[in-house]
C-alpha cells in the first residue's frame, strides 16, 4: 500500500471515511473512468465496485494475520505464494517453487495401433524458472496468484488457524502426528493441507512461511433474517460448497481435491 504522500504518482486520490480528523482513510482509483472501482483501507477488505451494480468484496490476510484477521464466520478461502523480496530468499526460490508446484516425472500409460501398450515414466522437459526470476515477475505473481488450495469452512479463522498450526509443525517434523493438544483437521473440509504444505517447505529446506497470503470471501447472515442461525448456515455452506466444486474444477489447485 503506498504513502499518503505517494498516491499522487499511483494515480489515485485519498478522501476521508468521515468528516472526523481520526477517520479511517480510504483510497479510489481514478486511473480510468471505466476501470472498476477499488476501495482500498487500511485493514485487508477489498471491495470492488464495477459498472451497473456490480459489487465485489473479498479479504487479502498475510500469513501472520491469521489468527487476528480472519472472519470468523463462514467462507471460501484460497491459499497463495508471493515471491520474497529480499535477494538471499530469492536465490533458494526456484528450488522451493519447483517442489511447490511438482516440477518432476509423472506416470504414464498409452495405448497405441494394435493394442499396443507403453508405460513408463515422463521426465519434465520444460522448467518454467531456468530464466530465473525477473523484477516483474514478483508484482505478477501476486496479482496473478495461483491457488495452493481452495476450500471452505464454517468458521474460516478456524479452519485457518488450524492449517498454519499443522503447516508449521510438518515444515520441520518428517512425520508429523497432530498431539493431544493440537486442533483436528476435518476431512471433509480440508484434508490436512496444512500437513502435506509444510512437507514441501521441508523437503525445499525453504522454511519461511512469511510470503504466504490467504484470500477469502466471507458470508454473514442478514440482520434482517429471522430464520435460526443454524438453519442459515446450512443453507450457506450447500451454496459454497457447490461453488468450492467449481472453482477447483477450473482452476485446479496445486493441493486440489483429485
Amino acid at each position: 500500500m503506498p504513502s499518503a504522500d505517494n498516491l499522487k504518482g499511483w494515480g489515485m486520490r485519498r478522501r476521508y471515511a468521515g468528516k472526523h480528523p481520526a477517520a479511517r482513510l480510504s483510497y479510489d482509483c481514478v486511473l480510468d473512468p471505466s476501470y472498476p472501482r477499488a476501495l482500498m483501507s487500511f485493514d485487508y477488505e477489498h471491495t470492488f465496485q464495477f459498472p451497473f451494480g456490480e459489487r465485489y468484496q473479498h479479504r487479502v490476510i498475510p500469513y501472520a494475520k491469521i489468527e487476528q484477521e480472519a472472519p470468523m464466520g463462514p467462507g471460501l478461502y484460497s491459499w497463495h505464494f508471493r515471491l520474497p523480496r529480499n535477494e538471499q530468499d530469492l536465490e533458494r526460490v526456484p528450488a522451493f517453487l519447483q517442489a511447490l508446484f511438482h516440477s518432476g516425472s509423472i506416470a504414464a500409460e498409452v495405448t497405441g495401433n494394435l493394442r499396443q501398450k507403453y508405460r513408463g515414466e515422463l521426465p519434465l522437459q520444460t522448467n518454467a524458472f531456468d530464466q530465473g526470476l525477473s523484477a516483474a515477475l514478483a508484482p505478477a505473481f501476486f496479482a496473478i496468484a495461483y491457488p495452493l488450495y481452495i476450500g471452505i469452512s464454517r468458521g474460516l479463522r478456524g479452519r485457518l488457524g488450524c492449517h498454519k498450526e499443522q503447516l508449521e509443525a510438518a515444515k520441520t517434523q518428517h512425520l508429523y502426528e497432530p498431539g493431544p493438544g493440537d486442533t483436528t483437521d476435518d476431512e471433509a473440509e480440508s484434508r490436512n493441507f496444512g500437513q502435506r504444505l509444510g512437507a514441501v517447505f521441508r523437503k525445499a529446506e525453504f522454511l519461511d512461511t512469511s510470503s504466504l497470503f490467504i484470500k477469502c470471501v466471507a458470508y454473514q447472515q442478514a440482520g434482517s433474517g429471522t430464520e435460526p442461525y443454524e438453519v442459515w448456515l446450512e443453507q450457506v455452506m450447500v451454496d459454497i460448497a457447490a461453488a468450492e466444486r467449481t472453482c477447483n474444477t477450473l482452476f485446479h489447485p496445486v493441493f486440489g481435491r483429485r
